[in-house]
């Protein structure tokens, strides 16, 4: 019994020894180091001892899942350590999404598949993160992330369960310690390397300094080196844990065919932003370098996974029931119209404000913000009104529904952002004060007409203040249909089609813009090409009202 162990911790730590050094052998080829300093056989075959000592010396572990050897430099607490930052970072951005019924629908998918998994006594957790890019992500310490904006794409619940199956592989198979043991050998590595360039370089010329710069040199050559190497380990983990995920995708229930599903609406996805990035001259954020090309992935699961339909109806329909009121932002277009603390969107209404440091918003409705400067004593109240004929100042300003008197200094104004006509003025007008001096202003754009009216404290400081209203009144910028659009949120909902029905209908009539035909094609996977059938259930994109 104790040779038969013997002969199996040998076979252990040549197992390791070997890795070690085709670690060695891969940062070798791929540093650069032929054209500068060669190392003898002995010196290699050294340099390959001390890494193959750095890693033995972390201990060797069983792969639960391959079953191979795997060297570890880092242990289930430096895992668990690093998983909790990682997971404390995600919570903070981009949060988790706030929908209950999604979150609890996603880890019970997610239950089902990891108690089917070579380690089911880990304490899987699953999360919905509120972020609209296509990305899913696991922690050694058995959290898995999903994006709301992947599972928008995703459609049947076969498929999510084949997404969390895949990173529950990577968890169960050690993969990120695995990457962060071999970034350990990579720096090892740079550090041995760089030491004999500085030795080579010394012996050979005597100058000190050279020598230690040679060293930093064929550090940072070796570093980025390494780098490389572990990319290409990450794309060997990715295939392995498709692989596996296979196996824990049937294991629970579900078709394996369902895994080859999620990989064509990612290729589709990653078509559409190619396409985009082409036309705008902008680099696609989608391709992950450490992730093997989809088709290949497509290629080694079809050939794994059994022929024939990938889903069943009512794993769709069910999905679809979970999903549906989810948010959807379109990743490609410019963020939404946000708040900061130069500008503010009234995002029930068609105008934007600038505010300038000290001002800030009272309040804000669909037909009124107020907004004030509390050093300078001032107030200001924008209102919008139906669009009117741009006509006599003085006549609109004392009628509805201003009633101004006393209407005096008359100025014209050229808005600078529409250049639409517009006038300003000093008057008295009636506030729940009584009757006060105020500025007021007019402009008439087409879509609306957008009356101001400025208060100040000190009714003797009016007309020195006058130039303050008049800045606001020259920079309020009214909102385009498009700009109005993004400001609104938009969700996803099911709808059957109807007669005469087009993608390019639907995107119009949901305000999605110039995309958003393309979306609708991706959603329901009939992208590039091809229109909906009459009384199929579709994906579909609704802006809020």
């Amino acid at each position: 019994m104790n040779r038969l162990r013997s002969r199996r911790l040998y076979r252990g730590v040549v197992a390791c020894a070997a890795r070690a050094a085709r670690v060695m052998r891969d940062l070798y080829a791929v540093s650069g180091w032929g054209t500068a300093i060669v190392p003898t056989p002995r010196t290699f075959v050294a340099l390959c001892f001390l890494c193959s000592a750095a890693m033995l010396s972390g201990g060797c572990a069983t792969n639960a899942v391959t079953g191979e050897q795997d060297f570890m430099l880092v242990s289930s607490e430096e895992e668990i350590d690093a998983a909790k930052q990682v997971h404390k970072q995600l919570l903070g951005s981009p949060g988790l999404y706030s929908d209950d019924a999604l979150q609890a629908y996603v880890e019970r998918v997610g239950r089902k598949v990891a108690a089917s998994s070579d380690r089911p006594e880990v304490n899987y957790q699953f999360f919905v993160l509120n972020q609209p890019e296509v990305n899913a992500l696991a922690l050694p310490n058995g959290h898995i992330y999903v994006t709301r904006g992947l599972l928008a794409f995703l459609d049947s619940e076969a498929e999510l369960a084949a997404v969390l199956a895949h990173e529950v592989a990577h968890i169960a198979a050690r993969h990120s310690a695995q990457l962060m043991s071999s970034a350990k050998v990579a720096g090892t590595a740079s550090t041995v390397l760089g030491v004999i360039a500085g030795a080579v370089v010394g012996a050979a010329t005597g100058d000190y300094n050279l020598a230690m710069s040679s060293m930093d040199a064929a550090s940072g050559i070796s570093g980025l080196a390494g780098l490389q190497v572990l990319s290409d380990y990450s794309r060997v983990h990715e295939l392995e844990a498709d692989r596996f995920g296979l196996t824990y995708l049937a294991h629970a229930g579900y078709p394996a065919q369902a895994m080859t599903g999620v990989f064509d609406a990612l290729q589709a996805v990653e078509q559409f932003e190619q396409t985009q990035a082409e036309s705008s001259d902008k680099a696609s954020f989608y391709h992950f370098a450490t992730h093997p090309e989809l088709k290949d992935r497509i290629d080694k699961v079809g050939s794994i996974a059994p022929a024939g339909a990938p889903d069943s109806a009512a794993w769709q329909a069910d999905y679809r029931t979970h999903i549906d009121g989810m948010i959807f932002e379109p990743f490609d277009q410019t963020a939404p119209q946000e708040n900061h603390k130069d500008r503010w969107v009234n995002k029930e209404a068609l105008f934007r404000v600038n505010l300038p440091y000290g001002w800030k918003i009272v309040s804000s409705d669909k037909e009124v913000v107020v907004l004030e400067k509390p050093d300078d004593k001032i107030r200001n109240t924008l209102r919008l009104l139906p669009p009117q004929q741009a006509g006599d100042a003085a006549s609109f300003f004392a009628g509805e529904p201003l009633k101004a008197k006393g209407v005096h200094e008359i100025r014209e104004l050229q808005h600078i952002y529409h250049k639409v006509p517009g006038y300003s003025a000093l008057a008295e007008i009636d506030t729940e004060t009584g009757t006060r001096p105020a500025y007021v202003a007019v402009l008439f754009h087409p879509a609306h007409t957008i009356l101001l009216i400025g208060l100040p404290e000190d009714p003797e400081r009016l007309e020195k203040q006058r130039f303050i209203f008049e800045a606001q009144a020259n920079t309020t910028q009214l909102l385009t249909q498009e700009e109005y659009d993004r400001t609104r949120k938009k969700r996803i909902q099911t709808a059957m089609v109807q007669p005469g029905d087009t993608y390019a209908k639907l995107a119009a009539d949901a305000r999605l813009g110039k995309t958003g035909e393309s979306y609708l094609r991706l959603l329901n996977r009939q992208y590039p090409q091809g229109e909906p059938d009459t009384g199929r259930a579709l994906k579909l994109v609704v802006i809020e009202p």
